[in-house]
């Protein structure tokens, strides 16, 4: 989880640095988010296999 796509995909090559298989993007989190342009940069730039959810508001957080 972050704020910026930047931040996701530096989170996501630490994954992969440290060993992760996959990575879940948690798009409600980032700030201003915009769909079409996030998601493509997230998908196609992620070095892991990618999950992708969007939690709403008024679905639990189970952080």
């Amino acid at each position: 989880m972050a704020e910026s796509v930047d931040q996701m995909l530096d989170q996501m090559r630490k994954a992969k640095e440290v060993g992760g298989d996959l990575v879940e993007v948690r798009v409600d989190f980032l700030k201003n988010f915009i769909p079409r342009q996030d998601l493509e940069i997230l998908i196609k730039q992620s070095p892991l296999p990618t999950l992708v959810t969007f939690r709403g508001q008024t679905e639990p957080c189970m952080n």
